[in-house]
């Protein structure tokens, strides 16, 4: 039996759900994968694009907010030659406009990591999941803490506790000083019983590990 590759099957569930949309009787306009108007007219429809978006990009894979800042992950975007690298894209609010100020990738990015892949945003915090990030074993995963405002945004951490195939920052979370990411696929209890670390912030502004969630 042949075997699809992640963005064949990707494309092949998008191409199904555009199909869907455009039948109902109220549209639903897309960014990639984005939902950005709604039937509603207590709600205005605001279509977020990357400057320098590509075919296959699948801008809107994840999608965080906190006030006027949006974040949106667009997971295989190619950068600088290495496909599917991933990025992720900060939107502000400005004149009743939702304008790109920045473009956030991974210092190490390579090929394949999907960095964009689940995103979050409180204040001057951002984190990025990379769940296929090969630097501790394959497909082991990462996330990436960036800090930062509006336009100016710099990578602040590398966060992984993750060993090959677990897939660590498939989800990641943030309040204030902690840092929540999944390790869906994490085998310290079962094989791929998954689990989840909690990191936070301390006085020296490094993240340690503080705790892991086991089911």
């Amino acid at each position: 039996m042949a075997h699809l590759t992640s963005r064949q099957r990707f494309h092949s569930r998008r191409s199904r759900r555009r199909l869907f949309m455009e039948t109902l009787e109220t549209r639903t306009l897309l960014a990639g994968d984005l939902p950005i108007s709604l039937s509603d007219p207590d709600y205005v429809g605001h279509l977020l694009q990357a400057g320098d978006g590509q075919a296959s990009d699948v801008l809107g894979r994840a999608v965080a907010i906190d006030g006027d800042l949006a974040v949106i992950g667009a997971p295989l975007t190619n950068i600088a030659g290495a496909a599917d690298a991933g990025a992720v894209y900060v939107y502000r609010l400005l004149n009743s406009s939702w304008q790109q100020r920045a473009k956030l990738i991974a210092l190490d990015a390579n090929a394949n990591d999907q960095f964009g892949s689940s995103v979050a945003i409180q204040g001057a915090t951002i984190v990025v999941g990379a769940p296929l990030d090969d630097e501790f074993g394959a497909d082991a995963g990462a996330a990436y803490v960036f800090v930062g405002s509006d336009s100016t945004w710099t990578e602040d951490a590398k966060l992984s506790n993750a060993a090959a195939g677990d897939h660590f920052g498939h989800a990641v979370s943030v309040d204030q000083d902690r840092i929540v990411v999944g390790s869906p696929l994490d085998d310290t209890s079962q094989n791929n019983t998954g689990s989840a670390f909690i990191y936070e912030r301390n006085t020296a502004g490094q993240w340690p590990l503080i705790n892991q969630v086991l089911a």
